[in-house]
């Protein structure tokens, strides 16, 4: 459907390798073996419950496909410093191009295998990291979208919130409305 089709455009899975060799898990026999009861059972939102636990079940199968694909030890090391760098520097004018500076490794092979362990550029990365931080500030602070956007990082309070209706669907303060009225 819909869901598995937005996958395969996105990347995670490919028609032209349909097959994962996963060996036995525990984890997700566990998974498989819930879905079968959750399908029997049929309680209210199983269709819900199963896609979720269908997809549970497809995200551990691409990260451990993804962990396999890679010589763990150099390129894990640095895409892992490369993180811990975002998120201690999240709130300073931050590039891509600093990172791979600090990390002294070439831009272009930085930026690559950053996408291809994460899924994610480095920028677009570092922006899920800020929005991230944002929602989090939203939920547990009093500040303002002008102070978040520049604790954040962001150095056009309006972009920031143009970026954050983008990425979340809804204004910073509609997002603190709603998960701030979810508790009552």
């Amino acid at each position: 459907g819909e869901n598995i089709d937005k996958k395969v455009g996105n990347g995670f899975f490919s028609p032209n390798s349909p097959i994962f060799c996963i060996g036995i898990s525990e984890q997700l026999v566990a998974l498989y073996t819930q879905a079968i009861e959750i399908a029997q059972k049929q309680p209210p939102g199983y269709q819900q419950l199963l896609a979720g636990n269908v997809n549970y079940m497809l995200g551990i199968i691409y990260s451990n496909c993804k962990r396999e694909s890679f010589e763990i030890s150099k390129i894990e090391e640095s895409v892992n410093r490369a993180k811990l760098f975002i998120q201690e520097h999240l709130q300073t004018d931050l590039s891509p191009m600093l990172i791979a500076e600090n990390l002294q490794l070439n831009y272009g092979y930085f930026r690559r295998i950053f996408k291809q362990y994460t899924g994610f550029s480095p920028l677009h990365y570092i922006l899920e990291m800020r929005i991230l931080r944002s929602k989090q500030l939203l939920y547990t602070t009093e500040l303002n979208s002008q102070q978040i956007a520049f604790d954040c990082g962001f150095e056009d309070s309006g972009y920031f919130c143009t970026l954050f209706r983008k990425k979340v669907g809804m204004t910073p303060l509609q997002y603190r409305n709603k998960v701030r009225g979810a508790e009552k």
